[in-house]
């Protein structure tokens, strides 16, 4: 569960930056960043989507 927690954390702290830099830089650090950028959006789904399940299963 604390891996799950850091990896959140961390996650919403990398994403901004990962967006401010791929706007600004050019080349492959752009792609670089902004793939960074997806993964942290695709695992933030992935967490939201797991908590509304286990949500669901504690209200049954």
């Amino acid at each position: 569960m604390t891996n799950q927690i850091v990896f959140r954390d961390v996650a919403r702290i990398i994403l901004p930056f990962s967006i401010f830099i791929g706007l600004f830089s050019h080349g492959a650090t752009s792609a670089a960043v902004f793939a960074l950028g997806l993964i942290c959006i695709c695992y933030e789904i992935k967490q939201r989507k797991r908590a509304s399940y286990l949500s669901e299963f504690e209200g049954a």
